[in-house]
C-alpha cells in the first residue's frame, strides 16, 4: 500500500477516533475500559450459543455489540486517562478470543477448512510477535515496534464484516462465497500487518 493510501486510511481511523471519544466521554466513570474488555470476552458464550441454536440474527446483534465495545474501550481509556498494562494485553487478546471462537464454531461447518487454518495461523503469528520475535530482536540489539498499524486495523474491520456477513447469509441460507472473499482480504491485511511489524525493526540508537 502506498504512503498516500496509508495516510488516507489513517485519516479515516483518526476521524473515527474523534467521534468515538465524544461518545466515550458520555460514559459514566463507573464504566471502565477493562470492564468493557471483560464483558467482550464473556459475550463470546451467548454469541456461540445463539449461533449453535441457529439464531443468527441474535448472534449478529451480539457480535456487533461486542465490536462496539471493542471500538469504544480504547478511546474511553485515552479520554478518561485509564490506559493500563492490563488493557494493553487483554484488549487485543479479547479481539482474538471473540473472533476466533465464533469463527471456529460457525465457520467449521460453512467455510473451507484451509481458510480457517490460514486465519488461525496468521493470528497465532501476530500473537507470537511480542512473545518470540521482540525478545529475539532485543537480544540482537534491535528495537521492534509492535504497536498498532494501519494493516491490523483494516484486518479487524474485514474480520468483523466477514462474521456479520456470514450470519446474514446463514439467515437467508445463501451461498457464503462473499464471506470467503472477505476473509481472504482480511488474511491479506493480516499478512501485511505481520510484515509491517517485522520490517519496523530498527537498530538501537547509541546514547553514549
Amino acid at each position: 500500500m502506498s504512503e498516500k493510501q496509508t495516510k488516507f486510511f489513517w485519516k479515516i481511523f483518526n476521524n473515527n477516533e474523534i467521534l468515538l471519544q465524544k461518545i466515550a466521554d458520555r460514559f459514566p466513570d463507573s464504566v471502565t475500559p477493562n470492564f468493557l474488555t471483560f464483558i467482550r470476552i464473556l459475550m463470546t458464550i451467548p454469541i456461540i450459543l445463539a449461533a449453535e441454536e441457529k439464531r443468527y440474527l441474535l448472534a449478529a446483534l451480539l457480535f456487533l455489540i461486542a465490536y462496539f465495545f471493542d471500538l469504544i474501550d480504547g478511546p474511553l481509556a485515552r479520554i478518561k486517562n485509564r490506559v493500563t498494562e492490563f488493557g494493553k494485553i487483554f484488549d487485543p487478546a479479547a479481539d482474538k478470543i471473540v473472533f476466533l471462537s465464533v469463527l471456529y464454531v460457525v465457520g467449521k461447518r460453512t467455510l473451507p477448512s484451509l481458510l480457517i487454518f490460514v486465519i488461525f495461523s496468521l493470528e497465532f503469528l501476530l500473537v507470537s510477535l511480542p512473545i518470540i520475535f521482540k525478545p529475539i530482536a532485543t537480544h540482537l540489539g534491535l528495537v521492534a515496534e509492535l504497536g498498532a498499524n494501519i494493516y491490523g486495523k483494516i484486518k479487524m474491520f474485514f474480520q468483523t464484516l466477514g462474521i456479520i456477513t456470514l450470519f446474514i447469509l446463514l439467515i437467508f441460507k445463501a451461498d457464503v462465497l462473499a464471506v470467503v472473499i472477505i476473509f481472504i482480504i482480511a488474511s491479506f491485511f493480516s499478512a501485511l500487518s505481520i510484515l509491517a511489524h517485522v520490517f519496523s525493526v530498527k537498530k538501537k540508537k547509541n546514547l553514549s
